[in-house]
């Protein structure tokens, strides 16, 4: 058979690969075969008839001779060789460090991102350094880190913090509750802080808007709110500013006084601890409520007077309303005001509009001005009939559109009972009898429409 050598391995099959003396026969094909075989070896060594299934790439010929593949890979070999020789010698030259160091390489494990030694010695080299200078290393300071693995630490000399002071947990400054803690810079507190002895700021102390100051638990009592444009004190109880507290401790009074100043620093009330008023100014409508329906004008209040510089002054009763017992009273001699029948109640007028004096005297020099009227039987034949004018006990601002007269039981022998005149002084009233003999109409009146 022919050889299939060298682009396949020859097999022999009579028989495959020994044979056994005395019983095995040799024929020419198994030497012919053997022939072939050597024949394919020589020839790829020699040279004649070679042919090689080897593609091309950048460093053998596409040729079927063995020879000169051998030949182009021994001078691409060499080129090769010369070129990393060069390279060799440029690197070691110009940078020998970062040459060692990008050939041997390291596994970036944990907080070691490169895997390079020259690039994971540099980030080393900076850990230290923040090290050395207090600085963060993966996010906190050596310090801390110590704290975290050994739990609590107690100084045993001064802690002195030049920038900020961040306190996760319970943080004790001081062992007793004399001490104090002086923060000069700014101090962040995330959660809340327990001050059990005095706290001094040598700077502002600053609440942010929309924040109260209170009493633990009665933040909805009793609190100070802070507002974009103003400053609210609440008190759902008693509200108290107390003067020279000292005076029930030392004894001692220093004559306090509680003022109220402006943006200018105008006084615009004072009063002592006493109660007594030192000092009150102007007050207007805008002091006390946006409302023209409120208006004192400028007041001057002295010992026995009330100075009044505006055209009007206007005491409103009850203005929410609440109850129907509001009043304006005057007393004399300290009077309260509760018994309508004391001889010091000088003036009583309630929300009906009762008003309640002692005896009324017109000034001299105001004329008064009333209704008189009168109606007599007449001559002619005509019906009999009686009339008479009424006074009305005040002069009203409107004539009254219609008059209701309500006679009393006792009234007799009367017929069309009628008020056919009137005005804002008095009305005249008239009525017919009805039999012979004596009539009379009395009873009460009212004025409708006025």
């Amino acid at each position: 058979m022919a050889s299939i050598f060298p682009s396949g391995i020859d097999t022999f099959t009579n028989p495959v690969y020994t044979k056994i003396d005395g019983e095995d026969v040799v024929s020419a094909a198994h030497v012919n075969d053997l022939q072939d075989a050597i024949r394919a070896l020589q020839e790829v060594l020699a040279g004649a008839g070679l042919t090689l299934d080897m593609d091309s790439n950048n460093f053998i010929a596409d040729d079927s001779s063995f020879k000169v593949m051998v030949e182009a890979l021994d001078t691409a070999i060499g080129t090769i060789s010369s070129s990393l020789t060069d390279h060799i010698s440029y690197v070691l030259v110009t940078d020998p460090v970062q040459h060692h160091a990008n050939v041997v390489e390291v596994t970036a494990i944990g907080n070691l991102a490169s895997d390079r030694v020259q690039t994971a010695l540099v980030e080393h080299q900076a850990d230290i350094d923040s090290i050395m200078s207090g600085g963060l290393v993966e996010g906190v300071t050596l310090d801390d880190r110590y704290v975290e693995l050994a739990g609590a630490q107690s100084m045993q000399g001064p802690l002195t913090v030049t920038t900020d002071l961040l306190i996760n947990g319970d943080t004790t400054l001081g062992d007793a509750l004399g001490d104090t803690t002086t923060v000069i810079d700014a101090m962040t507190v995330g959660g809340t802080l327990g001050v059990t002895g005095i706290l001094t700021t040598t700077d502002d102390t600053l609440v942010q808007v929309g924040k109260k100051i209170a009493e633990q638990g009665e933040t909805d009592a009793s609190y100070i709110m802070f507002g974009a444009d103003k400053l609210e004190f609440y008190s759902h109880k008693d509200f108290v500013f107390r003067l020279d507290a000292d005076d029930a401790t030392d004894g001692n009074s220093d004559a306090g006084v509680f003022e109220v100043r402006n943006g200018l620093d105008a006084l615009v009330l004072s009063f002592d601890e006493a109660g007594d008023v030192v000092s009150v100014g102007d007050v207007t409508a805008v002091n006390l409520v946006a409302s023209t329906q409120v208006s004192v004008g400028t007041a001057d209040l002295t010992d026995a007077k009330l100075d009044l510089d505006s055209d009007e002054l206007h005491i409103q009763l009850d203005r929410a309303d609440g109850s129907a017992a509001g009043r304006f009273f005057v007393t004399m001699d300290g009077d309260t005001g509760a018994n309508l029948a004391s001889a010091d109640l000088l003036m009583n007028l309630d929300e009906t509009s009762t008003l309640v004096t002692g005896l009324h005297v017109l000034k001299s020099g105001v004329q008064e001005t009333g209704y008189f009227g009168q109606r007599v039987i007449s001559d002619n034949a005509g019906g009999v009939f009686f009339g008479a004018g009424v006074n009305f006990k005040h002069q009203l601002t409107n004539s009254p559109s219609s008059v209701t007269l309500t006679p009393d039981a006792g009234s007799l022998n009367y017929s069309n009972l009628s008020v056919v005149d009137m005005n804002q002084y008095g009305f005249f009233f008239e009525y017919d009898s009805v039999a012979v003999g004596a009539a009379k109409v009395f009873g009460t009146y009212t004025t409708v429409g006025n």
